[in-house]
């Protein structure tokens, strides 16, 4: 796969690139290979995957202040608007570094759960850190506070993602799932816009904070609950010699 530039940035074996165009083209050409409405029923009533969709509504939703807000709390530490919109780029720069070193760990130690886990704890303490710490401090250590919380905010997005399609046992599914998956993103995002309020902007958001510290600490517990389910999942099928069932957990 090349890109505008003529760089390569993803690689299939022959094997790959061969497996992958097999099933592009039996997908394509299988009869009835839309989704059916029996397999949406199906998918949205397997309450086993629906911590998913919860936990990201929680996390993700605390994004939305930062890529609302960061700016303008730039513009508050004297730096221009130039200024601020440049300063607010290094935390999307960041966020790319993490994104890839999470994902890249997830893929190499096939551990999914822990991979969501670990980014989502580390996001939490950064808050923690922002909210207990800035009071006080000068505009740059402000800006390196807002910064490293920008950088931590999805880390744990792409590999919840991966987690819950490797957890679907078919294509339908795998696409309804995602779907869901996007619009419990979606809504976190709309509600998260609520987060900061205008009574809280003066001390740089502390109330905020704290709901945004609750909401990735509820999310946490959650995902921690799916894999717990995915666990008694597991055990369950091989008590009854069922392998094809198994779901990927750590």
């Amino acid at each position: 796969v090349k890109t505008l530039t003529g760089f390569s940035f993803v690689h299939f074996s022959n094997h790959d690139a061969y497996i992958l165009k097999e099933r592009v083209a039996e997908n394509g050409n299988k009869p009835g290979s839309h989704i059916s409405f029996h397999a949406m029923i199906r998918t949205i009533l397997y309450w086993k995957r629906w911590p998913h969709f919860v936990a990201t509504a929680l996390v993700f939703g605390t994004w939305s202040p930062f890529t609302t807000y960061t700016p303008t709390i730039f513009t508050t530490l004297d730096f221009n608007r130039s200024e601020a919109n440049a300063l607010t780029a290094v935390g999307g720069f960041g966020t790319l570094l993490v994104v890839v070193l999470f994902c890249w760990l997830s893929d190499k130690t096939k551990m999914r759960c822990l991979w969501v886990c670990i980014p989502t704890l580390l996001y939490m303490i950064v808050l923690i850190l922002l909210r207990e710490l800035q009071q006080g401090k000068g505009r740059w250590s402000k800006f390196a506070l807002w910064t490293i919380a920008n950088v931590f905010a999805v880390g744990y997005h792409p590999g919840q993602n991966t987690w819950l399609q490797l957890n679907c046992p078919s294509a339908e599914e795998r696409a309804i799932s995602v779907s869901l998956w996007v619009m419990s993103a979606m809504v976190g995002l709309m509600c998260g816009s609520e987060i900061f309020q205008g009574f809280d902007a003066s001390n740089y958001y502390p109330v905020g904070l704290l709901a945004m510290i609750i909401m990735v600490a509820a999310g946490l517990g959650v995902d921690l609950i799916q894999g717990t389910i995915y666990l008694l999942h597991n055990a369950n099928c091989r008590r009854r010699n069922d392998h094809s069932l198994i779901h990927h957990v750590i």
